[in-house]
């Protein structure tokens, strides 16, 4: 069983003071140009001036930079994204849907207490949607069709996204995207296409459509999606009783993954977190047929940034067998919670971490799973042939 837990702000023994008034602007630096503000090219350090400039000129991939937070910036009778509108990259009035503040609860798994933040709640289910939601928003004021290669998330959040704001979205999937997946973004007004070949080859058509100045809103490219994710680390801050001294998380190109390690690394430049969380990163042995399909990517854009940010925190990155994926998805089944198989990768990452070392606890919050995700489809028996070298 699960518990919900009340609000609690004991992170730094105190409770968080949402009437103090800060002596820094907290809106986007005080530039009008969220583009100038919060990105930074990897390669040469020169901004994104446009959400259709996917990626540097110099052909690096552009990060996110400089985000930060306030107290005084956040709007505590909101309970979505808006919440904290005056340090993220939205436009005036933007359309959430009720994207983010989504639950954190109580679990025991093998007689130990962790908390789960339930991204599944979220308006399409899915974590993808605080990404979505600010590209999305941004793209409203531009002219031309926006598109994402995608196996389901991000394209059913862009296709909602899109319907809301009247936007002409397009999806690129691989042949064997399932049925069911087309049929719930094309009834979302969407254009669904099929790219013959695994999702690479889907990956590899939106890149030369983006180069044909179609407006990219890819989680993988664009780095305001990062800003939109790390709006969870802010209610991580906000909803502990303490903060937790670990978070687990399954990742695949890693956009969720590195918006809470911006996120707490803005809460900690705000002086409201002295020890950010260590960040574990968990993905399949063998990505390629597995179960945990948010989480295959064979060969991630961002993986150097996802390894060196895990390190940096004091985390990891844990490989995942298929075996462990079944018997944690099993353990979260029996805490009446149904979400995909990635959602499973945190709670494996964190029971081999806590089986080769002390468990979080203390004076610290103990420890995070992210759960990524809602299940769409049922989940697929074990293969045993596939734990052959896993």
């Amino acid at each position: 069983m699960r518990m919900r837990i009340p609000l609690g702000y004991d992170h730094r023994h105190q409770q968080l003071d949402l009437t103090r008034t800060d002596t820094e602007d907290p809106s986007m630096n005080g530039s009008s140009n969220v583009f100038e503000s919060l990105t930074r090219c990897r390669g040469c350090g020169a901004p994104q001036r446009a959400l259709a400039e996917w990626r540097c000129e110099c052909g690096g991939i552009f990060r996110l930079h400089g985000l930060r937070f306030t107290r005084s910036g956040v709007r505590p009778e909101r309970d979505d994204m808006t919440r904290y509108a005056e340090f993220l990259p939205f436009p005036e009035n933007p359309v959430t849907l009720g994207t983010g503040w989504t639950p954190l609860s109580r679990i025991h798994i093998n007689g130990r207490e962790l908390f789960v933040k339930e991204e599944q709640l979220n308006p399409t289910g899915s974590f993808k949607d605080r990404g979505v939601a600010i590209l999305a928003n941004l793209a409203a004021g531009t002219d031309g069709p926006v598109f994402v290669d995608s196996i389901g998330n991000t394209g059913l959040a862009l296709a909602t996204f899109a319907e809301a704001l009247g936007l002409d979205a397009h999806v690129y999937a691989p042949l064997a995207t399932s049925m069911e997946r087309e049929t719930v973004i094309t009834d979302c007004g969407a254009r669904f296409h099929r790219v013959a070949g695994p999702r690479s080859e889907a990956g590899k058509v939106a890149v030369a459509t983006a180069d044909e100045g179609v407006c990219f809103l890819s989680h993988i490219f664009q780095p305001l999606f990062q800003a939109g994710t790390a709006s969870a680390a802010f209610e991580i801050f906000e909803q502990s009783p303490k903060l937790p001294e670990r978070i687990f998380l399954g990742v695949g190109q890693g956009s969720l993954f590195l918006g809470l390690l911006n996120g707490f690394k803005a809460l900690a430049k705000a002086g409201e977190v002295l020890d950010p969380p260590a960040l574990f990163a968990a993905r399949p042995v063998t990505p390629t047929g597995s179960i945990a399909v948010g989480a295959s990517a064979t060969h991630p854009i961002r993986a150097q940034e996802v390894r060196l940010a895990a390190a940096a925190t004091g985390g990891d990155v844990v490989g995942i067998t298929e075996d462990e994926i079944h018997d944690a998805n099993s353990t979260l089944e029996d805490a009446g919670l149904i979400v995909d198989p990635t959602s499973a990768l945190g709670v494996a990452a964190w029971r081999q971490v806590a089986a080769h070392g002390p468990s979080a606890g203390g004076s610290a919050g103990g420890d995070l799973i992210i759960l990524t995700g809602a299940r769409r489809e049922s989940m697929p028996p074990r293969d045993p042939a596939r734990e052959v070298g896993s």
